[in-house]
């Protein structure tokens, strides 16, 4: 069984982009914070993860999310195992496949400025 489940907050802003065959595809950069032990008392620390989502996923994930929202991503990880300048490179991808809303909805800060029809939901601002 290969699965990872990661809940955060994204890093940055969703990039799309789109391969010379026309797939869309967006990487994003995903903040978990764990407890770690230090002495005798414990501190957050923050892991970051990159995750690469594919075609309608990528399309919703895009439209949907932005720097500071919350995430529940679940996925795969694969091995990247290359060779360069006779070094062989050991690097781990995680591919999204399903991913769910977390906390409030809040508003794309994406939009600011914009005018649009759609009305608000109300939702909190994040503080991030």
């Amino acid at each position: 069984m290969n699965e990872i489940i990661l809940k955060g907050n994204l890093g940055k802003d969703p990039e799309m982009k789109e391969t010379k065959s026309g797939k869309k595809m967006v990487r994003m950069s995903l903040a978990v914070s764990r407890r770690k032990k230090v002495g005798d008392s414990y501190e957050s620390v923050t892991d970051w993860f990159n995750v690469t989502w594919w075609d309608t996923k990528a399309e919703s994930l895009h439209k949907n999310f932005w720097k500071g929202k919350e995430i529940l991503v679940k996925g795969t990880i694969q091995n990247n195992n290359y060779e360069k300048d006779g070094q062989k490179i050991y690097q781990d991808q995680i591919i999204g496949r399903e991913f769910f809303f977390c906390g409030p909805k809040g508003e794309d800060p994406r939009s600011a400025g914009e005018e649009s029809g759609a009305s608000s939901d109300g939702g909190e601002e994040l503080p991030f």
